[in-house]
């Protein structure tokens, strides 16, 4: 079976992501990077449960099942193809989307919304089907997440995707999973120590980070700088026992408010089994709370420096980087007698944005890792033989993350503990 898992903003990231995940959870699957930066194809001989996969992905939108390729767009077709009689439980009421998307944007076949329209009614047509209903896009051609989620697909709606590959090729697939976007506001902006401001974690993000440890499900995650508790949340969520940390007392108690909330309003989600361990520590010095030999993986944003909104001057960004590297390097010795061997320790380092140009950390440097603490070695994100434009920023191993006009940006970076 194939699946197309269409990638987020960060197309490069998010594909690194799944393969991560799949490596994570034993998932056996090949991926086949033609389609980026669109969508990821992964190939299995499983029957992927897809609402699981997608709620534990933090850059894939929508996962949908590949059912086969199209000369032609048109409704007999699809209907033929989408097998859309069959589709519909006898108690269902008959209700289908239907989306549209080219692979680039040099094709002169595209077609627009009112072709979808009519595509749409046409399908309703042939289906013939009492109370049937058609779901078609509020602008253009392509179905938004919100637009898909809010009108139940694929749980009360069977939703079509079709993209035009070339001029008379099309991929037609069946909408598996979206992400469910209510969950992401909930557990974002109803916590009670939610953190509107500044340089906040996003939710999604803290996902990746999670999923780039490759961590076993039942393993042990430690944040050493946890701030409201974002990937503790999420961690959690994800079904692994959780050790965290902070200099802040306030951040302590920030955390741990934000998750008794989450195991209270969620609490078929949460496994009561796993622990969660929340207290006060600065990194700078040896941690004596933590079992030796007990933590499996480290995930944490830590400090990128002062939130603005305004380029730094080289001296600030120096300044930056080298108070990064001192706790970085603290927190890698600190950690060491209770790493496991084999452990790996994702980390977002500061990257600036200057001129229209990326400074990046100068102590990750390939020539510099040398002076990273012993027994560390950090470990390329991208996974080997993938090449493709998209992971054009993935530079000494790491990868960025940002917004097109945000001037810190976060440089994602996996060591391992040799």
């Amino acid at each position: 079976m194939e699946y197309a898992f269409f990638l987020g903003s960060n197309p490069g990231l998010s594909a690194v992501e799944v393969h991560d995940y799949f490596k994570r959870t034993k998932i056996v699957a090949d991926f086949d990077l033609s389609r980026l930066p669109k969508y990821l194809i992964v190939k299995t001989n499983e029957n992927l449960k897809c609402q699981a996969i997608i709620d534990g992905l933090g850059g894939t939108p929508m996962i949908a099942q590949i059912i086969g390729e199209l000369s032609e767009l048109s409704a007999e077709a699809i209907l033929e193809i989408a097998g859309l009689d069959n589709r519909f439980s006898e108690n269902q009421k008959p209700i289908f989307s239907i989306s549209f998307e080219t692979f680039t944007t040099s094709l002169s076949d595209s077609k627009s919304p009112r072709d979808i329209r009519t595509l749409g009614i046409q399908i309703k047509k042939l289906l013939n089907k009492k109370g049937c209903r058609v779901i078609v896009p509020q602008t253009g051609t392509v179905l938004s997440t919100a637009q898909l989620f809010n009108s139940g697909v694929p749980f009360k709606a069977i939703g079509i995707h079709i993209v035009e590959l070339e001029k008379a090729r099309y991929s037609a697939m069946i909408v598996s999973a979206v992400q469910d976007i209510d969950f992401y506001t909930r557990r974002d902006r109803e916590r009670p120590e939610a953190d509107p401001g500044k340089g906040m974690l996003p939710v999604k993000l803290a996902q990746i980070f999670i999923n780039f440890t490759k961590a076993e499900i039942g393993s042990k995650i430690y944040d050493p700088f946890c701030g409201a508790g974002t990937i503790v949340a999420e961690a959690m969520l994800q079904g692994f026992n959780v050790v965290a940390t902070d200099i802040s007392l306030r951040q302590v108690e920030r955390t741990k408010i934000n998750t008794d909330w989450l195991k209270n309003t969620f609490p078929n989600l949460i496994d009561p089994r796993k622990n969660v361990l929340v207290m006060a520590q600065d990194i700078e010095k040896p941690l004596r709370e933590i079992e030796n030999n007990s933590l499996d993986a480290v995930a944490s944003e830590g400090w990128l420096g002062p939130a603005t909104n305004h380029e730094l001057s080289a001296f600030e960004i120096e300044n930056v980087f080298v108070r990064t590297q001192q706790l970085l390097y603290a927190l890698l010795n600190n950690i060491n007698n209770v790493l496991k061997s084999g452990a790996t320790v994702v980390v977002a380092l500061p990257a600036f944005r200057v001129d229209k140009r990326i400074v990046r950390a100068p102590f990750m440097q390939e020539e510099l890792r040398k002076f990273l603490p012993k027994g560390y070695s950090v470990e390329n994100l991208v996974p080997e033989g993938w090449v493709n434009p998209a992971f054009r920023d993935a530079g000494q191993g790491m990868m960025l993350y940002g917004r097109p006009d945000a001037v810190i940006l976060r440089d994602i970076v996996r060591l391992r503990k040799n």
